[in-house]
């Protein structure tokens, strides 16, 4: 299917686990923005890019998920009077750096809907049994993580 912005064919994502457990994802798209109002724009592009459909219970149903992730980075400069304790205007100041980071995923979850109630049929009826199955599946992992019998049994 292209890409509604571009009408480009869309990249495959792939996601991968490591042996060291951490997860990657590829054909992911990063920006490196510095204002707000860029981090804003990014956002609605996405919001445009979410396939929709209407039904006889939404008008614009979403059809995909989308995780927005954002990471904020912060670089802290100190300075402070030079190792000899002078603090006058020819003393060399010593400077140290502290780097923050934080992470922040925005995610939306298409949404489920009872088959019967949306009137879908062909394609729109098998996404929205799709999604369903999906959110189930979700759900059932939400719930194993959070079972605290399953947890520490390693099952």
């Amino acid at each position: 299917m292209p890409d509604k912005l571009t009408g480009k064919k869309e990249k495959d994502i792939k996601i991968t686990e490591a042996k060291n457990g951490s997860i990657s994802v590829t054909g992911l798209k990063s920006e490196i923005v510095s204002e707000k109002a860029e981090c804003i724009s990014l956002l609605n592009r996405g919001i445009a890019q979410r396939m929709t459909s209407a039904t006889n219970m939404n008008e614009a149903s979403s059809r995909s998920h989308a995780i927005f992730t954002v990471t904020i980075e912060q670089k802290i400069v100190k300075v402070t009077q030079s190792a000899d304790g002078e603090a006058g205007p020819d003393a060399e100041p010593i400077t140290s750096e502290e780097n923050i980071s934080a992470k922040f995923h925005f995610v939306d979850l298409a949404g489920s809907e009872r088959i019967k109630k949306t009137g879908a049929t062909g394609k729109t009826l098998q996404e929205g049994i799709q999604i369903n199955q999906g959110l189930l599946a979700l759900g059932n992992v939400i719930a194993a993580l959070t079972d605290e019998k399953k947890a520490s049994s390693g099952k």
